[in-house]
Order: C-alpha cells, then sequence, then structure tokens
C-alpha cells in the first residue's frame, strides 16, 4: 500500500487537478449540449432538472425500481442514454484526478504528516464501483423486457452505494484539508508577525 500511496502522492499536483478539472468540464458541456437536448427532445419525462432520469446515486435502490427506470426509457432514446453512460466512464477519471490534485495541494498546505497522504486513495476507491455500476446498467438496458436480473440490479444497487460513500468521504476529507490548510496558513501569519514585532521591539 506504501507504494501506491507514494505513487498516488507523485501525480497529486496542481497539473492533475486541471487535466481532472479539463476532462470534467469537457463531458459535462457534451453532456449537457448535445446529449441531454436529444433525448429531452424526443421523451422529455426522461429528464429532470437538465439530467436524465437514471439510476445512479439511488443506493441500494430495489430490482423492481431499477427496472421502473430502465423500462421508462423509449426505444428512440436508447442509443443516446448509452452514450450518456459511455461519457459517464470518463466523469469518474477526470473528477478523481481533481480530488486526487486538490488533496496533494491542500496536503501541501496544511503541512500534515506523511500518514495523511493514505487519504489520496479515497478519491481512487470510488471508481470501481462507478464503473460497475454503468456497466450493470447498460447491461440491464439491454435486457430491460426480461425483469430476470434481479440480482444483478441488487449489485447495481450496492455498487451505487459504496460509490456514493466514496466519492462523498472525498469531498468531507477535501473540506477538511481546506479547514486545516487555512487554520495552518494563519497561525504562520500570526506568528510570523509576532517575531517581527519582538525583533523590531
Amino acid at each position: 500500500m506504501s507504494k501506491v500511496i507514494r505513487t498516488l502522492h507523485k501525480y497529486a499536483t496542481g497539473k492533475t487537478a486541471l487535466v481532472g478539472l479539463v476532462l470534467v468540464l469537457l463531458a459535462q458541456a457534451f453532456l449537457a449540449l448535445y446529449v441531454v437536448p436529444q433525448i429531452q427532445a424526443r421523451q422529455p419525462q426522461a429528464v429532470d432538472g437538465g439530467a436524465l432520469i437514471m439510476v445512479d446515486f439511488r443506493p441500494l435502490e430495489s430490482p423492481e425500481e431499477a427496472y421502473a427506470v430502465f423500462n421508462m426509457y423509449a426505444d428512440s432514446i436508447l442509443g443516446y442514454v448509452k452514450l450518456l453512460y459511455a461519457t459517464d466512464f470518463l466523469l469518474p477519471i477526470g473528477s478523481n484526478l481533481f480530488f486526487l490534485g486538490l488533496m496533494g495541494i491542500l496536503l501541501g498546505y496544511a503541512k500534515k504528516s506523511d500518514r495523511w497522504r493514505s487519504l489520496l486513495v479515497l478519491p481512487v476507491l470510488g471508481i470501481p464501483f462507478d464503473y460497475i455500476e454503468n456497466l450493470l446498467a447498460l447491461f440491464m438496458i439491454d435486457n430491460r423486457g426480461a425483469h430476470t436480473y434481479s440480482g444483478l440490479a441488487r449489485v447495481l444497487g450496492v455498487a451505487s452505494a459504496f460509490k456514493g460513500l466514496f466519492y462523498l468521504s472525498t469531498m468531507f476529507v477535501v473540506v477538511a484539508l481546506l479547514v486545516v490548510a487555512l487554520v495552518t496558513f494563519v497561525r504562520s501569519r500570526i506568528s510570523k508577525g509576532a517575531v517581527a514585532e519582538s525583533k523590531a521591539g
């Protein structure tokens, strides 16, 4: 594990965060400007709040609820739904590169010990569950009429739950590191000010 942490720390830079942010913005722009409008034009009820109604972020959903979502998709939008899910394979990479780089920057400002570097693994842990969720969703969309994959639907719900857990944990850690970095910065400024005053006196 220590080798993995060292490798992650090596790439936890501002450049990595920038690459991740660009990937996220490009993927989101493609979805918002092309894919979702195409779906909305063909089946408006499949879109809610500017986003496709999906099983994503519906942890531990029952097989019946998952199939209700998949069966809602009309044949006319299936190609675009699959294109959306295909794009969703890029989003976890982009978002996790962004968070990895941001956490690396904040760890530097927070001036924490090497033990804190283990937190860098958090963004990466959510990717496998995100991919499992997407792959199962695509498979079940292709087999939505059968209703014979209830077990896979349950696995999909569990994968969504773990994905959400790791992503929420990552965001919590980022906020915590931001607070620690700010406190460290303020203390450093106060300490430097006190030293300057003592020398002036």
